[in-house]
């Protein structure tokens, strides 16, 4: 009898600890927008948009700019990594076109068919005043300069790696290269040389000095660039949504559900 109720005190003990160790979240704002996706610069500004439409708000949720596209093609993904020179992939016509930090056309327009690159995937800004480019054809990573020259290449990364790849997103940070490849994150430095892979998931991911987040449905994944491990913890949401997307920044938890709100959830313990 006294063993049992021993074992009942370390069960209670083990789920009262799992309950603190999961935070809860409260919803500290909300906004209507008019995008289906976002993405976040170095400053916390958002940026929602459409096929047609991108609109910037400040870390409040105060509505600051808006663009509204004349392109007979659709936006396919925008870039933030320098908020003063945007990127807009129109990947139907095989265009990059250029924003300010007003979201003004800044009249720059790179068409990636001038340099025989006719079904790009993924394009990112590059902190070097070019852009990078995979090219599905050959699996490789190229980059490019404002007027077209190829800067660097990495070649065929499946034959660099020695397995087949399955990219989903690219985008740069810190003078460093990341490509999103299934179950893990492809690093690269500043000139295409592939460094190593970061063993995350990079769906919904949001970097840092410190750290990278990524958030699934129900967890948010944190990979320590110190520690060099990656750490899952349960999310416990204060209302049932759709969610659509959803980015950590390391402070909120900011999603954008089916009915075109975008919602900041932050930790209440």
């Amino acid at each position: 009898m006294l063993m049992k109720r021993y074992c009942y005190y370390l069960l209670f003990l083990f789920l009262n600890q799992a309950i603190a160790q999961t935070p809860i979240w409260k919803e500290t704002r909300k906004i209507i927008v008019s995008g289906n996706q976002f993405c976040i610069d170095n400053l916390k500004n958002i940026y929602t948009y459409n096929e047609r439409m991108i609109e910037k708000y400040n870390a409040a949720g105060k509505l600051l700019f808006s663009f509204s596209s004349t392109n007979a093609s659709s936006i396919t993904k925008i870039d933030v990594l320098n908020p003063l020179r945007i990127l807009v992939f129109y990947k139907d016509i095989n265009q990059v076109h250029f924003l300010d930090n007003t979201l003004s056309e800044t009249g720059i327009i790179i068409n990636l068919a001038d340099v025989e690159l006719e079904q790009a995937n993924f394009v990112c800004n590059s902190a070097n005043k070019g852009l990078w480019v995979y090219n599905p054809q050959n699996i490789e990573l190229l980059h490019l300069s404002n007027d077209l020259s190829i800067l660097s290449k990495t070649g065929n990364l499946s034959i660099l790696l020695r397995s087949e790849i399955s990219p989903t997103k690219l985008f740069e940070f810190n003078n460093q290269l990341y490509l999103c490849n299934d179950k893990s994150l492809l690093v690269f430095d500043n000139f295409g040389t592939y460094q190593k892979s970061i063993p995350i998931e990079c769906t919904n991911c949001f970097m840092n000095e410190t750290d990278i987040y990524n958030v699934s449905n129900d967890s948010i994944a944190t990979y320590s660039f110190k520690e060099k491990i990656t750490n899952k913890q349960a999310i416990n949401r204060p209302i049932n949504i759709e969610v659509v997307q959803q980015i950590y920044n390391g402070i909120s938890l900011i999603h954008l559900n089916k009915n075109q709100e975008l919602i900041w959830l932050e930790k209440a313990n």
